[in-house]
């Protein structure tokens, strides 16, 4: 008997691991090329390292895709892909297609403009402007709302650099973005020709708990997930993360 107990514990535990064994699909979104021509890492790199500790935590290997931001979720909803990082902020709008993760960090979001515009421009109280924002995203979202009663022209764009191309080009006034995903093109040069404006903004869900996203049948995965990332908080190889990408935390 005794034998026999300890034949069917080691089989349990074959079986877990065998369970969390495997490949992961990953969807990262699209590396952003920087405004003066390189590629900026920080936010992508620090996805991509995210994705792999969860993969390493979870005993799988990482399959990454870099995927354009609006085909992140449609992709994790098919099925095609197991865990999208698309920076995504949980809406019932997109509960209904994939299911997310815990909190990963908070976001907020801000205007972009060249430097050298009026100080008083902030979104609040901006009328008559061509504002940029990406397809898909809750800040193109929250710009159509306003477009007829602030007299907007919304400009939607593939990514963020394609924003820039506007800004530089003069074929737009500012670009709304989340502030993290923003911050790294606006280092070096680019310091000195581009600018937030405003305060960073959360209303609206302009802002809140980012996630990651899951296939709404994966409970299981959506679980372990959470499990990692709750122990990366635990044991600060998530504050080490972090700071490996930025001069900040992200709390």
């Amino acid at each position: 008997m005794r034998w026999r107990c300890i034949v069917v514990l080691w089989a349990c535990i074959a079986m877990a691991m065998q369970a969390s064994a495997g490949e992961l699909r990953v969807a990262l979104g699209t590396r952003i090329p920087s405004v003066d021509g390189g590629v900026s890492g920080s936010l992508s790199a620090f996805n991509e390292d995210l994705a792999r500790e969860i993969c390493r935590r979870l005993m799988a290997r990482c399959e990454i895709d870099y995927v354009r931001f609006d085909n992140i979720l449609p992709g994790v909803a098919a099925g095609k892909f197991d865990l999208g990082f698309g920076n995504y902020l949980h809406t019932s709008e997109r509960e209904r297609l994939v299911a997310f993760s815990r909190p990963l960090w908070h976001s907020s979001s801000r205007l972009v403009g060249r430097a050298g515009l009026s100080d008083s421009s902030d979104l609040t109280t901006l009328r008559g402007a061509r504002v940029a924002a990406v397809t898909g995203s809750q800040q193109q979202a929250y710009l159509l709302k306003l477009a007829d009663p602030r007299s907007l022209t919304v400009l939607s764009v593939d990514t963020m650099a394609d924003a820039f191309t506007l800004l530089r080009d003069g074929q737009a006034d500012f670009a709304l973005l989340p502030v993290l995903s923003a911050y790294p093109l606006l280092v070096g040069e680019a310091a000195e020709r581009y600018r937030f404006y405003g305060a960073p903004l959360m209303v609206d869900q302009l802002g809140g708990g980012v996630r990651i996203a899951l296939p709404k049948k994966r409970s299981d995965l959506r679980r372990a997930v959470d499990r990692a990332i709750a122990d990366m908080h635990r044991d600060g190889s998530y504050s080490r993360l972090v700071f490996r990408h930025f001069p900040f935390g992200l709390d």
